[in-house]
């Protein structure tokens, strides 16, 4: 239940911050976070191609499901559902670029957002994810 909570409270605040819509939100939070959103130049999507070519100089985190994680995955990856982030966000190394990807590139985009908010710099969403990964032939584990 605390899992599901994390997410709702990911998905709100990244819905109000992207929105501007105040539901008992101090505005001064809401500026900052709208601040940040525009000075961010994107959201610093990679292609596939891209992260295979140089895979061993990323931290791939998979957000995705443990049962998802399970039928296959990209090798080295650290599986950190998307429910959980907020709770294990402190797993991630922050000796290498990270690479975050999901199934299709939604959850690892608000978990990308998530981990900028906190301060991760050096963070990357995967584009296109897990399925354009094995659409492009690329090795996976199972």
């Amino acid at each position: 239940m605390r899992r599901v909570l994390s997410t709702l409270a990911i998905v709100l605040i990244l819905s109000l911050v992207c929105t501007g819509v105040v539901l008992a939100v101090d505005q001064a939070v809401v500026d900052a976070g709208k601040a940040w959103f525009t000075d961010m130049k994107s959201f610093n999507i990679i292609s596939t191609a891209a992260v295979y070519k140089d895979l061993a100089r990323y931290t791939i985190v998979d957000v995705r499901t443990e049962k998802e994680f399970a039928q296959g995955h990209i090798e080295g990856a650290i599986n950190i559902p998307l429910q959980e982030l907020a709770d294990r966000y402190d797993e991630i190394p922050s000796d290498k670029p990270v690479i975050v990807h999901c199934k299709s590139g939604a959850r690892s985009s608000y978990a990308t957002a998530f981990l900028q908010m906190l301060g991760y710099r050096n963070v990357q969403n995967m584009f296109g994810g897990y399925l354009d990964w094995v659409d492009k032939g690329y090795p996976v584990v199972k």
